[in-house]
């Protein structure tokens, strides 16, 4: 028996090897087999979503209506002449797919109004061909106003500009750029568009950092005097003469560098009139982002410098 239920070809399987003449009459017999067939078609399916269209409100524009269709099995020009149907005759007991609308215009402008289908667990989707229209969702323009936002540096000049149109009543929400050694008065811009343009500025200041020089005894390892503060900018400059210190001999005369993005402590090595420099120690200079320091070589190591 041939028989079928999923779509495709089926076909028996005889051969000439499983038929025996035992009729004696006739002694000279071939046998002809011709194999029987059953062909099912995939369901042809139509599944289309609705359209919609509104005037731009700042809300989303939706349309969850679904349509079905069924195929007669002619064609219309390029393409095939769906007939409409319901979903429980388009699809048989039982295997009719989830539909969930997935399209979506908040913007004046249009998109397709997309879904996405998924059949049952025990429904094999090999048996359906399925054909998916999806309708369009259209936002028509209102009159749209212009948000402008200066970004001005510390000597007044604006150096970026940020422009977008909006409708009144939708929101905006622009974040400030961050810059390295700079910071803004306004970290985010937001509001809501009114009934004209609108311009706001951000203003960006020197964010400055501590340059801290402490002066230390080789001996005890105590402060000889108090350090040297200084307020700098993210890569300034700086030049600081080491004081003179009554009974002391500094290991560096200047302290020349470039002031990072942080706070930076310096420190400089005293030796105490009377201590010997001694075997294998001397003066050097280390160079830490361009910066000539002074320390001390000892046969024990090497003095650091930079805390």
């Amino acid at each position: 028996i041939l028989k079928g239920t999923d779509a495709g070809t089926y076909m028996t399987s005889l051969t000439t090897e499983d038929f025996v003449n035992l009729n004696e009459t006739f002694t000279n017999v071939t046998f002809v087999v011709n194999n029987g067939k059953l062909d099912i078609a995939k369901r042809e399916v139509l599944i289309s979503s609705g359209s919609g269209s509104k005037s731009y409100d700042g809300t989303a524009l939706t349309n969850n209506q679904i349509t079905y269709g069924t195929w007669d099995g002619t064609y219309t020009g390029a393409d095939k002449n769906y007939k409409t149907a319901t979903a429980a005759e388009a699809f048989v007991e039982g295997e009719a797919p989830t539909i969930t609308v997935t399209g979506r215009q908040t913007r004046a402008g249009n998109s397709e109004n997309t879904f996405q289908y998924a059949f049952p667990a025990n429904v094999s989707a090999s048996n359906y061909n399925v054909k998916t229209v999806y309708g369009t969702l259209t936002v028509t323009s209102v009159d749209r106003y212009r948000l402008t936002i200066n970004y001005i540096n510390p000597n007044g000049i604006t150096f970026k500009q940020f422009t977008n149109d909006y409708a009144p009543g939708e929101t905006y929400s622009v974040t400030t750029e961050r810059m390295e050694g700079y910071e803004a008065d306004i970290a985010k811009v937001a509001g809501t568009m009114g009934n004209e343009d609108i311009v706001e500025n951000v203003h960006y200041s020197y964010v400055t950092y501590t340059l801290t020089v402490k002066f230390r005894s080789t001996r005890d390892d105590t402060d000889v005097m108090n350090p040297i503060e200084l307020q700098l900018r993210n890569g300034e400059y700086y030049s600081v003469v080491v004081p003179r210190a009554q009974g002391f001999t500094a290991l560096a005369e200047v302290i020349n560098g470039k002031m990072p993005a942080s706070n930076r402590t310096i420190t400089v090595f005293m030796v105490p009139d009377g201590d010997t420099i001694g075997r294998g120690m001397q003066a050097i200079t280390i160079d830490d982002y361009g910066t000539a320091l002074g320390a001390f070589n000892s046969n024990l190591g090497s003095g650091e410098i930079i805390e």
